[in-house]
């Protein structure tokens, strides 16, 4: 095992990384190699949401084809949901030692007789976790398995890793996004976009839902961080008045509006009712992200 020391000093590596994806793959690097006969897992908590998606995964060595096998699926392709327990103790930032195995680490989602199995075939010793944090907000986590009779030494060092890790994991967070649009098929294929990128995404119909889930959370840790608002709404009113209701609560929020009318009708419209950004129908999936990107980043 390399020098503590030396290993927190490299978090200095992960600052001018370009992209949250990019960091975690290099955080799960780093992590595999200083501990280095075990499993390392570095996941991404979905914003507003209690879904846990993997990042990066290795140290399963030749079993892993085994586990794949009982399971059906990678790991990669599964979305886990956040235990109660683990609502209360992750925030804390501090190793959190999985009595239940893997059936625990698994959140349910693995049969307890298979994840028994894989207990054996990976000569499982002791699982921990520990989260990246932001004001006690789960931004993601990172899950040591312990084979054979190793065990977490110098606890210390982990959470003064994972402390200044949560810093650059915050500053690269995606942001929280709530669309208001009358089409359902529209709504749909918003959400699978963002869902993909790792944001967190909150489809509403109705321009009055999209007031009260906005003002809802506006408090709250994971407020939202963009609207994405079509101008014009079926049988209620429109992301206009929506927008109007929504910046007298919160004068700084972060407005898209969206449109398929004429685009030189809507510059009027979104210039004069508080949107900083616009986007006109049809978008394609750069000119959403990058829409988003703009308001996020200010």
């Amino acid at each position: 095992m390399e020098n503590g020391q030396a290993f927190i000093a490299g978090t200095t590596e992960l600052e001018n990384l370009k992209s949250l994806d990019e960091v975690y793959k290099a955080v799960g690097r780093q992590l595999k190699n200083y501990y280095k006969n075990e499993v390392v897992v570095v996941s991404h908590r979905i914003p507003g949401s209690d879904i846990i998606r993997l990042k990066f995964s290795e140290g399963w060595g030749s079993v892993l084809d085994k586990i794949i096998s009982m399971l059906g699926r990678r790991f990669e392709d599964m979305d886990f949901k956040g235990s109660e327990e683990a609502k209360t103790v992750m925030p804390l930032g501090k190793p959190y030692f999985l009595s239940g195995g893997f059936y625990q680490l698994a959140l349910g989602e693995v049969p307890q007789s298979v994840a028994k199995v894989i207990e054996k075939l990976l000569s499982l010793n002791k699982i921990y976790a520990i989260a990246f944090t932001e004001n006690k907000k789960v931004l993601g986590a990172v899950i040591i398995i312990f084979k054979h009779n190793e065990d977490l030494r110098e606890p210390e060092i982990l959470e003064e890793y994972i402390r200044r890790v949560s810093k650059i994991v915050a500053q690269n967070k995606p942001p929280r996004v709530l669309f208001l649009d009358d089409e359902k098929a529209i709504r749909d294929m918003v959400k699978e976009i963002l869902w993909t990128e790792g944001y967190g995404i909150t489809t509403v119909e109705k321009g009055e839902e999209a007031v009260a889930e906005y003002l809802k959370e506006l408090n709250g840790p994971d407020k939202y961080d963009a609207g994405l608002f079509d101008l014009y709404v079926s049988g209620s009113f429109g992301g206009k008045e929506a927008a109007a209701q929504i910046l007298k609560a919160d004068p700084k929020a972060s407005l898209i509006a969206c449109t398929g009318k004429s685009v030189d009708s809507m510059l009027t419209e979104y210039k004069t009712s508080g949107f900083k950004e616009m986007l006109a129908k049809p978008f394609t999936i750069d000119e959403l992200l990058g829409v988003i990107s703009r308001v996020k980043n200010g």
